[in-house]
């Protein structure tokens, strides 16, 4: 009985990293413009499945099920590291893709913390989760959960681009019209020397 609470204990304390897996890879789901079905980290659940079974049935085996409990562990994290790079790259795409509809001057003056702190944390937590993942590391409890919250930082940061949609269309919109404006003025003035030019032409032929 000792060993079999023993097991249930240990399946328990996965339960929050599954959680937190879960929802990366749903998220990641969520933030794909294609709507596809991830195969990779669906695997890795597949094989901690396969091994949360082995371990039931060696359940009175302490050191065989701490061996299945290690490699259950270690599919759910490789899961969750397969869905970050996923989730990082589709939320990148989608922040790049919301902004790369204005130019440069617009973002500077109506959206500035893009240059100076979005595009820059992007960046790094990108490339952190995929090094991660080329590395393989599982390392100790709480990893996962770390990076786990950059990334809800970077979802974060997604509707925060969102939010600054409305200003850099309302900057952009302004900037057309004084340009416009600008355009229409410059029309009306050369419009204004050539009839000017055309009346004193035509006067001193007349005279002449």
């Amino acid at each position: 009985m000792e060993y079999k609470e023993n097991f249930f204990n240990k399946l328990s304390n996965l339960y929050s990293l599954y959680v937190e897996v879960k929802e990366t890879i749903l998220l990641a789901e969520e933030f794909d413009t294609e709507k596809r079905l991830y195969i990779a980290p669906l695997n890795q659940l597949r094989n901690a499945l396969d091994h949360i079974f082995k371990a039931i049935s060696k359940a009175n085996q302490e050191d065989a099920c701490e061996s299945e409990f290690k490699e259950i562990k270690e599919h759910i994290t490789r899961a969750g590291y397969d869905a970050l790079v996923l989730l990082a790259d589709n939320v990148g795409i989608f922040i790049i893709s919301e902004i790369n509809k204005y130019d440069t001057d617009t973002i500077t003056h109506a959206f500035p913390e893009y240059y100076k702190v979005i595009r820059p944390t992007v960046t790094d937590i990108q490339e952190t989760v995929a090094l991660l993942r080329k590395e393989g590391q599982v390392g100790p409890d709480g990893t996962f959960h770390r990076y786990f919250v950059q990334i809800k930082n970077l979802i974060q940061i997604s509707k925060e681009v969102s939010k600054a949609i409305p200003a850099l269309e309302e900057f952009r919109q302004k900037r057309e019209k004084e340009e416009k404006r600008k355009t229409d003025k410059t029309i009306i003035i050369s419009a204004i020397i050539a009839l000017i030019s055309g009346t004193i032409f035509f006067l001193l032929g007349k005279f002449l």
